[in-house]
């Protein structure tokens, strides 16, 4: 996984050398304390109930939806849409989705350009994927195209400006958060998300804010690549490699003391398009 730069390698998951370090990514996130009390609180601000049709945008491994399908059921279905082939096999060949049977779905599709009619949901997900987008605006627009009247649709994203490792060389550190955000296409997202839902023309939309702490530099190292992070930066010349080894050391030492900190700012915002509830 460290070899693979996850900012910008999950904008082309099928062109990647080593799919197995985003796999191990989104595994890594799933498992996380955070995220195991965050995803279940965009199933509950979604109204999942049976009968209900979800499709979760940018789907990944299929985790969210195997999950939501279980909350649509029995009479509803959830429906899984990722732009890579690869994701896309790999959700399919899951034993849990294969026993939901015809309530689950997973069909390789665009952000930008969604592969299903207009209205054909009741509620629609995307979680941690405009991120990754060069045109956001894009892809929430087509959550609200894809929506049926009344429905409601949810995003999850992170807001690299609220992105903070601790660490007694500011400056350095400084340099490797912003390194790490310019890997990203749309950075600043999370911040972004009530402007893009209401100018898709949401209502009575709402916007949750939320701060990830990791407390281990092993698990800080897996999901945000620091060691690879800084010594790009070192290897390009625009910091020494004595003050990169240092800055790592820095950090082990931290991280053994207990005094590690990782942290990273995140929005979650829903909105409902208009018509009958």
């Amino acid at each position: 996984m460290k070899d693979e730069d996850l900012a910008a390698g999950f904008r082309d998951v099928d062109g990647a050398s080593d799919l197995s370090a985003y796999r191990a990514c989104l595994r890594l996130i799933d498992r996380l304390p955070y995220y195991q009390r965050c995803k279940p609180e965009s199933y509950r601000r979604l109204k999942l109930s049976p009968g209900l049709s979800v499709l979760d945008v940018g789907c990944g491994l299929g985790d969210d939806v195997v999950r939501m399908a279980g909350l649509v059921t029995p009479g509803g279905r959830a429906v899984g849409a990722d732009a890579s082939e690869r994701m896309i096999d790999h959700a399919k060949s899951r034993d849990d989705a294969a026993a939901l049977g015809e309530a689950v779905t997973f069909t390789q599709s665009n952000a930008h350009s969604l592969s299903f009619e207009p209205g054909a949901f009741d509620r629609v997900r995307i979680d941690r994927v405009l991120q990754h987008l060069t045109e956001p605006e894009r892809a929430v627009g087509e959550m609200f195209r894809v929506l049926k009247p009344g429905g409601w649709a949810l995003a999850y994203d992170n807001d690299w400006g609220g992105y903070a490792i601790s660490s007694s060389d500011r400056a350095l550190t400084a340099r490797v958060e912003s390194a790490w955000r310019g890997g990203l296409a749309s950075p600043w997202i999370g911040r972004d998300l009530l402007r893009l839902f209401r100018e898709a023309g949401f209502v009575d939309v709402e916007v949750h804010p939320s701060v990830s702490v990791v407390h281990r530099l092993d698990t800080a190292d897996r999901l945000y690549n620091l060691t690879l992070t800084a010594q790009r930066l070192a290897e390009a010349g625009d910091v020494a490699h004595d003050m990169v080894d240092a800055w790592l050391a820095d950090l082990r030492e931290q991280s053994e003391a207990g005094h590690f900190q990782c942290s990273l700012t995140a929005f979650m915002a829903v909105g409902r398009k208009p018509g009958p509830r």
